[in-house]
């Protein structure tokens, strides 16, 4: 049976129309506030990997292939407590790191491409505040219940990354 041009173009357009989505920080906002609040509606958070030590949680992704930013314990009263993989509408995987305080948590998405243009973005998504940014050369998303968990968390890796060591400097 051969399917016509004609029915094949809209299915062409539509997957164009994907990819280009993909590469634009407001859909990745979107992908990543979804995945923050189905990972934090569970009684359990997912995770594979359990810690609060960043060195700890920076290694279990880097034996897997992703290097993460230097990423923070903790800010505003949020702490880190792990992180696992999650799938992304668009099919990709990202590392997610989990933090929590009290009633309030936040999570830290490694988006392992580029996205268009300064790829910085910042505003409210599926009812949570983003902010995709870079950190140390990475593409990050930072997805939290408050504009200021989420402002205090992109200075506390603005931070880190200032403060990493050079190699060879004294």
């Amino acid at each position: 049976m051969r399917i016509p041009l004609r029915a094949l173009l809209p299915l062409a357009a539509l997957l164009l129309l994907a990819l280009w989505a993909r590469g634009a920080a407001p859909f990745v906002a979107w992908e990543v506030a979804l995945d923050h609040r189905k990972c934090f509606r569970h009684e359990t958070l997912p995770a594979k990997v359990w810690s609060s030590d960043p060195a700890v949680i920076a290694s279990w992704f880097e034996s897997r292939g992703t290097e993460l930013p230097l990423i923070p314990a903790g800010a505003a009263g949020l702490e880190l407590v792990g992180g696992r993989y999650c799938p992304l509408i668009d099919v990709s995987q990202v590392a997610h790191l989990y933090y929590e305080g009290g009633d309030r948590r936040l999570s830290l998405f490694v988006i392992p491409r580029r996205l268009r243009g300064d790829a910085r973005w910042s505003g409210e998504a599926a009812g949570k505040a983003v902010r995709v940014l870079r950190a140390g050369g990475t593409q990050v998303a930072l997805v939290g219940d408050t504009q200021a968990d989420v402002a205090a968390f992109e200075r506390a890796l603005s931070t880190r990354v200032a403060r990493s060591p050079t190699p060879g400097a004294p």
